[in-house]
């Protein structure tokens, strides 16, 4: 008998746990792949900012709340969830405080939000079995991705895709793999080892266990090419 947790069997959410789950996963991989906080070129046309982060964080706000009242009574408060809240008020307070354009209190608050809408759709979404075992194959894919670019980058010493410019410190090369920064990589990759750990002993696939075991090398090496 197998009582292994994970597997990607479903479960019926209705259409707005479908449209949230969709759009909450392809914020988290816009995230990953598409920096666009770093990135030089920005398209923002009558004061409104059309990066593809940007684009997509009203209508995930707005699919959270289409979701969040079917799964109201769901919704518990936390301790934790002071500290949350207190740190989207500290992102509003802090930017209109130093903001010179409309544009970003604007942004703020949309991010804000977009925190807001992950953080508790994301909890509601994750008592679901089938859609966190998604979630965690995804997150450790994207893992394998972003570590085996940086390793790739430090080989070739450039970045051929996004065009960053790496950072060297005593001489070293570090490129930032997708997130273009050593520094974030390595917040990302402190972040996203667990659930390699997890999927590696948990998951229903023996196929995925050992991709998984494969993406923890990947990863350390990608950490000791980047000097994270």
């Amino acid at each position: 008998m197998n009582n292994r947790t994970v597997g990607v069997d479903g479960g019926r959410e209705g259409a707005a746990g479908t449209v949230f789950y969709a759009l909450f996963l392809a914020t988290i991989l816009l995230v990953i792949f598409y920096p666009e906080t770093l990135l030089k070129h920005k398209l923002i046309v009558g004061g409104i900012n059309l990066t593809p982060l940007s684009t997509l964080a009203p209508f995930t706000i707005l699919a959270f709340l289409w979701f969040a009242v079917s799964r109201a009574r769901e919704l518990r408060p936390r301790l934790f969830d002071l500290f949350f809240i207190g740190a989207m008020a500290y992102i509003l307070i802090h930017t209109a405080l130093i903001a010179e354009a409309s544009l970003e209190l604007r942004l703020a608050g949309q991010y804000a939000g977009l925190g807001i809408a992950m953080y508790y759709g994301g909890a509601l979404l994750m008592k679901n079995p089938g859609r966190l075992a998604l979630f965690i194959r995804v997150m450790v894919i994207a893992l394998g991705v972003v570590s085996t670019y940086e390793i790739i980058s430090t080989l070739i010493q450039s970045d051929p895709i996004y065009g960053g410019i790496p950072t060297r410190d005593l001489s070293q090369f570090r490129g930032g793999s997708t997130l273009l920064h050593p520094v974030y990589l390595g917040g990302y990759l402190l972040q996203a080892v667990p659930f390699a750990i997890y999927a590696m002993y948990y998951d229903n696939s023996t196929r995925f266990r050992r991709f998984a075991q494969a993406v923890l090398v990947i990863t350390a090496l990608a950490a000791l090419f980047s000097y994270s």
